[in-house]
């Protein structure tokens, strides 16, 4: 068993316990994202005892000191994740609840089993959706209409809840925007960027390639993302691998689950 497969499997005990999954048997499955992933190592997990089934998916922190050093303060990786599935949904659950928003209207996110946020082992267990049926759009491949207006509804629900956070509990809300309004691309993690991706190109194109790249650093990305009128938590990484999607047995319309979630302000 890797290191990290002892981390997870450390956290899926604790789990059995909670959900009273007495002798439980625990079987773990390293699975791939295909390169979409760098932060974490990423798993499968059943607890079962023949009874009584839970069907996870894990991500254990997989970031070495180096890199740690040159981001961890600043885009607090693994902090944001445990943040958001054990506080901020539960808060945003609450609201959706007190307004009776329809269930087919409200923003929807895995359930989460538990979590741990140890240094270097940092862990977070999530439901199965794999399981469920939904599957990861292909990122190498352009995203039809159909399924990026239903992505862009989801965070747009995402977005409002967060309005209404704050105008429900400003003091808290604010307390949260000072601790990840934080800088959004560093420029030494960019610059590091830039080299690896020269050397990958061809010749005749490193210099077109180089002089272009230099150029994109210049942006002040911060200044671009400073709220107009109003402080929001966003979702800072909203891509095609951060999202699940199913098709409706009923209908031919798609549904979608935010798979991963990371916070900025703007």
């Amino acid at each position: 068993m890797s290191n990290h497969e002892q981390v997870l499997n450390k956290v899926l005990n604790k789990i059995a316990a909670e959900q009273k999954i007495n002798d439980a048997q625990i079987n773990i499955k390293s699975v791939s994202s295909g390169g979409a992933n760098f932060t974490s190592q990423l798993f499968q997990a059943t607890i079962g005892n023949g009874y009584k089934e839970l069907k996870l998916f894990a991500k254990v922190g997989a970031i070495g000191e180096k890199l740690r050093a040159q981001v961890e303060t600043q885009l607090l990786i693994f902090d944001v994740e445990n943040f958001f599935y054990t506080k901020l949904y539960n808060i945003y659950e609450s609201l959706q609840e007190k307004y009776n928003v329809p269930q087919d209207k409200r923003f929807v996110a895995p359930k989460c089993y538990g979590c741990s946020d140890k240094m270097y082992e940092e862990v977070i267990v999530l439901e199965d959706l794999l399981a469920q049926g939904f599957t990861v759009y292909d990122r190498m491949k352009s995203v039809y209409w159909n399924y990026a207006a239903r992505v862009v509804e989801q965070i747009a629900r995402f977005h409002a809840l967060s309005v209404a956070f704050e105008k429900e509990h400003k003091e808290e809300f604010n307390k949260i925007v000072d601790r990840y309004n934080i800088q959004l691309v560093p420029v030494d993690l960019l610059q590091d960027s830039i080299k690896n991706a020269i050397k990958v190109v061809k010749e005749e194109y490193k210099d077109r390639l180089k002089r272009f790249l230099e150029s994109s650093i210049t942006v002040d990305y911060n200044e671009m993302y400073k709220p107009l009128k109003l402080n929001v938590l966003a979702h800072g990484d909203n891509r095609i691998s951060n999202h699940l999607h199913r098709k409706d047995a009923v209908s031919t319309r798609s549904l979608y689950a935010v798979k991963k979630i990371a916070l900025n302000v703007s």
